[in-house]
C-alpha cells in the first residue's frame, strides 16, 4: 500500500526527526523532558505524541522504574526501532509515563 506521512512544518516550531532517515516524529510543544533513559537504558527524550511511526506487538518490558506494558515504536520512513511506548505502568509514581513515548537519541 501507499505510506502517508505527516509533514511538521511550523515557522517559528522547531520539529524532532529521525536521526536515521530524517523524517519528522514530533514539533516541540509535544515534548516533555530529556535526560531520560529509554528502553535500551540509553538517553532518550519523552514525547506526549509523536507520528509517522508505527508500533510493535504488546509486551511487559522491566525498565528502572519498574514493569511497563507497552510496545516499541519503529519510523515509519526507514523501519528504525526508535523507542517504546508506555501504555500501562505498575507503579503510581510512574503513571505520567501512560500514553507517552520514548524517542532514544
Amino acid at each position: 500500500g501507499i505510506l502517508y506521512f505527516s509533514h511538521l512544518c511550523e515557522p517559528t516550531v522547531r520539529a524532532y526527526q529521525c536521526t536515521q532517515c530524517s523524517t519528522d516524529l514530533a514539533l516541540e510543544r509535544d515534548f516533555i523532558f530529556r535526560d531520560y533513559l529509554g528502553s535500551n537504558r540509553g538517553e532518550a527524550y519523552l514525547f506526549k505524541e509523536i507520528v509517522n511511526v508505527f508500533y510493535g506487538p504488546k509486551e511487559t518490558k522491566l525498565f528502572t522504574a519498574g514493569f511497563f506494558d507497552g510496545a516499541q515504536v519503529f519510523c515509519k520512513g526507514c523501519n528504525k526501532c526508535i523507542g517504546w511506548i508506555y501504555y500501562k505502568g505498575e507503579d503510581l509514581q510512574t503513571q505520567f509515563k501512560e500514553n507517552k513515548v520514548s524517542v532514544e537519541v
